[in-house]
């Protein structure tokens, strides 16, 4: 399997996403060493940046802590992933999960049918 090399749309080092539905996390190897979660949020879709990396210089690809990055319309998807996936939030109008550890948030990632 071919590693994704996209550069993603934000990252950040903790996160909390809130969408009409989220995917159940996914395991993949992110690098040779390392193993990430994916999870795709659907539909209306906040992101509320909880921590960022240190050191942080441009917000644009890292937004500062407390952001609130908002993705409104039915038919949207974003990907997200990180290291640590929490347990999905179900049972309520919203699905809920917090990701933390190298969080990589993307926006249009290409999708392959197989």
């Amino acid at each position: 399997m071919r590693l994704n090399k996209r550069k993603p749309d934000y990252e950040a080092e903790s996160i909390v996403v809130e969408a009409d539905s989220i995917s159940d996390p996914e395991k993949f190897r992110r690098s040779n060493v390392h193993q990430a979660n994916r999870i795709t949020a659907k539909g209306d879709i906040e992101i509320d940046i909880r921590k960022q990396h240190r050191g942080t210089g441009d917000g644009s690809k890292r937004p500062v802590a407390g952001t609130i990055l908002g993705f409104p319309g039915k038919n949207r998807k974003v990907d997200i992933d990180a290291r640590r996936i929490g347990k999905v939030e179900r049972g309520h109008s919203r699905e809920r999960v917090s990701a933390s550890k190298r969080v990589q948030v993307f926006l249009n990632r290409r999708r392959f049918s197989q």
